[in-house]
């Protein structure tokens, strides 16, 4: 069931999980409004990693994969950020709490 957030103005549709059910909607009112609500204070490395899965998924349609997010890291940080503790430093909640925060919807795993 879908619920409708106003902020700034804007109406926002998420599920009832807080994903926001339509990516080309994103913007920084409902990326901060969804990082608060994960308590996730936002840095510029946050939105890096945000920026990388949503060119990947505006392009593909679909989510990168957790391996393919690990491999992207060092080019996006250097070797010394470049490491999957980082990025759980970043979004301790995992893949699927980055993909709320970048205004992605919920990734289904096949199996």
């Amino acid at each position: 069931m879908a619920e409708f957030i106003e902020l700034a103005g804007v109406r926002y549709e998420v599920d009832n999980m807080g994903y926001l059910l339509n990516p080309t909607q994103w913007d920084t009112e409902i990326r901060d409004w969804l990082a608060a609500k994960e308590k996730i204070e936002l840095t510029q490395d946050h939105q890096k990693i945000m920026e990388y899965l949503r060119a990947h998924f505006l392009k593909s349609k679909e989510h990168p994969g957790g391996r393919m997010i690990i491999m992207a890291l060092p080019r996006i940080f250097g070797k010394e950020k470049g490491q999957a503790q980082y990025f759980s430093e970043l979004f301790p909640g995992g893949f699927n709490q980055a993909y709320k925060i970048a205004g992605l919807p919920i990734r289904h795993s096949c199996c």
